[in-house]
C-alpha cells in the first residue's frame, strides 16, 4: 500500500486470527495516520443480495402513486420514519431544487424502550409492497452489523478491548435513508 493512498480492505481478514488480521490492522492504522480514515471496506454482512433486494423493493415503494405514498408520512415523528415526499430542497451553491423524495427506516424499539416516544415505530408497508418490509430491515440490521465491526477495528487501533467503542453506539437512533431522485 502507498502510504498516502486510501487502501481496500477485506473486513474477512480483520475476522481472520494470525497474519491475515495483524496485516488489516497495519493497513488500517496506516491509513488513518497517513489520509486521515478509511476509505473503502469490502463488507461481510452489507452483501450485494442483501442492497439489491432493498433497493428493488423500495422502488416499488417509490413507484406507487403518490396518494398512496402519503399514508407513509409520519410529520409526528419529524419524519424520521417512513416516506419524505418530494422537497424540493436547493444545495448550497445551487439555484434548482433538487427533487428527491426518501424512505427512514431506523433501530425498532420496545414500546417500553426509551427511544420509543421520540423514534416510535419504524413504518410497515406490508401486503401493498411484498417484503418490503423485511429487505429494508435486513438491510439495517446488515448495516448495522457492519458498523459494530468498524467499531471493533478502531478499538483495535486504539489498544482498547476489542468491543469497547460498541457501548457507545448500541441502541443508538440511526437512521436508513433510501433515496429516491425524481
Amino acid at each position: 500500500m502507498n502510504g498516502d493512498s486510501v487502501p481496500i480492505l477485506d473486513l474477512e481478514e480483520y475476522l481472520a486470527s494470525g497474519v491475515p488480521q495483524q496485516r488489516f490492522l497495519q493497513e488500517a492504522e496506516q491509513a488513518v495516520r497517513n489520509v486521515g480514515f478509511l476509505g473503502y471496506m469490502n463488507p461481510i454482512f452489507l452483501r450485494r443480495n442483501v442492497i439489491t433486494a432493498s433497493l428493488d423493493r423500495a422502488n416499488a415503494v417509490f413507484g406507487l402513486l403518490p396518494e398512496t405514498k402519503s399514508q407513509f408520512v409520519r410529520e409526528n415523528l419529524g419524519k424520521q420514519r417512513g416516506i419524505t415526499l418530494d422537497l424540493g430542497e436547493i444545495a448550497a451553491g445551487f439555484t434548482i431544487p433538487d427533487h428527491k423524495e426518501f424512505w427512514h427506516h431506523g433501530r425498532q424499539y420496545g414500546p417500553n424502550d426509551p427511544m420509543h416516544p421520540d423514534c416510535g415505530d419504524n413504518v410497515l408497508v406490508g401486503d401493498l409492497v411484498p417484503d418490503f418490509d423485511t429487505a429494508v430491515q435486513t438491510f439495517y440490521l446488515a448495516c448495522d452489523a457492519e458498523s459494530n465491526v468498524v467499531l471493533d477495528i478502531f478499538s483495535d487501533l486504539m489498544g482498547l478491548e476489542k468491543k469497547f467503542l460498541r457501548q457507545w453506539a448500541a441502541n443508538g437512533d440511526d437512521l436508513l435513508r433510501i433515496l429516491h431522485y425524481l
